[in-house]
């Protein structure tokens, strides 16, 4: 891992007399190995990178390493490595994750959702690096009439909920909601089973990535379980919705619900594959005149071939 972070470094010029400087923020030690958590990316011919991050306080995690042997940058390591963290983090109730970047790293972490705060100084004198944070919120969003409670999933305790700010515009979080709807799905409404549903009118859990909207899980509950009724991501390479469906049965769970279950249409082969890998059963494929309503209905699907796509796929799982 050292002569990992030395190669990394040293591929972006810096002269030998700087590097000898930072050798003791570019090496990890045992001790650290022992203490923090460590991700590696291996190759055949060895490592290819590493990522480390430990936990601060109020939810922030620093990440400690993240470097890519010059041979394999840009090619998806860099990016799995700080997923990896991301992941890891979230699953002990991070919140934050702080990176103190070097300079010509700073565009690699914003465009993976990063926002910069400030800056630290460096050694030789005069040097600086750049300070930013990328949110790893995760949020319940309660329906219209309960708007003024948020349930942390962060927390340990995920049934605890915390108000809103009393400064929110409370009108404003579900009309974001609505324009990332209109964005990803081209609409409000989903029609399942027969049952017309107001997609932002349902308790939804948000994801949100350097404070932005990127993915969504709204549901409702009946005597047929619970009903993921819509999700969407627009970051598709970061794993939101395996979070959020893992969020959906918990919710499920404490609801004593026995079954989690959803529709998509037979066309939506990324849709089908995704509840196929995440253990999902495919119970039943309908092509009745509740189906075909997709092709009256406003909200009609349309397949990746560009022809309406009249069938619904039943998923579901067991609890």
């Amino acid at each position: 891992m050292a002569r990992v972070a030395w190669a990394a470094k040293a591929s972006r010029g810096y002269p030998i007399e700087w590097l000898l400087l930072w050798r003791d923020d570019l090496e990890p030690t045992p001790a650290s190995i022992e203490t923090n958590w460590y991700s590696v990316c291996e190759s055949a011919a060895g490592v290819a990178g590493f990522v480390s991050a430990q936990p601060l306080a109020d939810g922030k995690w620093d990440l400690s390493h993240l470097w890519v042997r010059p041979e394999w940058q840009g090619r998806g390591v860099g990016a799995a490595l700080l997923l990896q963290a991301v992941s890891h983090c979230r699953e002990l109730g991070g919140r934050t994750l702080v990176i103190v970047s070097d300079p010509g790293a700073e565009p690699f972490y914003r465009s993976m959702g990063a926002q910069r705060v400030g800056a630290e100084p460096s050694r030789p004198a005069g040097r600086e690096l750049p300070v930013l944070e990328l949110d790893l919120g995760l949020s319940e969003l309660s329906p219209v009439s309960k708007l003024k409670t948020i349930h942390s999933l962060e927390a340990p305790d995920r049934s605890t909920g915390r108000s809103l700010d009393p400064s929110t515009d409370r009108s404003r979080v579900r009309s974001s909601v609505r324009e990332f709807l209109l964005r990803e799905a081209g609409s409000t409404r989903v029609l399942s089973r027969g049952s017309l549903h107001q997609v932002d009118e349902l308790p939804c859990f948000l994801g949100r990535l350097g404070g932005r909207l990127v993915a969504l899980l709204a549901y409702a509950v009946d005597d047929r379980g619970l009903e993921v009724v819509a999700l969407h991501s627009s970051e598709r390479a970061l794993g939101f919705g395996t979070l959020l469906l893992d969020a959906a049965y918990a919710i499920a769970q404490r609801r004593a619900c026995r079954r989690l279950w959803l529709t998509t249409t037979i066309e939506n082969e990324p849709a089908i594959r995704f509840c196929i890998r995440r253990g999902l059963s495919l119970v039943a494929v309908h092509t009745d005149p509740i189906a075909r309503s997709r092709r009256v209905h406003e909200m009609a699907s349309v397949g990746e071939s560009g022809q309406p796509a009249y069938g619904e796929v039943e998923f579901e799982h067991w609890l």
